[in-house]
């Protein structure tokens, strides 16, 4: 669905992956329970999305959600939607670099508690 600019989407119980366009924020929900949790699966839920030029699409472990910083303080829900949003990126390293960014100055010296993985697109 190139041409449409539709992204097609099944979320299977992870963490819901941003898609941003200018200040606009969407979670992309939609999906199913856990892979691998049943061998049928009782439902699943594919949803499409319009999406526009210069918009970023980010995936990521639970990881980068369940970090803390020095005073055990979670990073707050808005975090992520504050970097994707705060300007305009040029490639999927900017973004991925911005986003380590914050979470390394938003912790200190604390430890990450998970592992942290994240997956970025750029649409053009």
């Amino acid at each position: 669905m190139r041409d449409k600019r539709i992204l097609e989407y099944i979320n299977s119980a992870h963490v819901s992956p941003l898609l941003t366009s200018g200040e606009e924020v969407l979670y992309l929900k939609d999906g199913c329970v856990g892979l691998g949790m049943f061998e049928i699966l009782p439902f699943i839920v594919c949803s499409k999305v319009k999406v526009q030029p210069n918009s970023t699409l980010l995936c990521f472990t639970d990881g980068v959600t369940e970090v803390e910083n020095e005073a055990d303080v979670p990073l707050p829900d808005s975090a992520l939607e504050e970097v994707l949003t705060s300007k305009e990126f040029v490639n999927t390293s900017d973004v991925n670099d911005s986003v380590m960014k914050m979470l390394n100055d938003y912790r200190g010296k604390a430890q990450f508690h998970d592992d942290i993985a994240l997956i970025s697109c750029r649409f053009v």
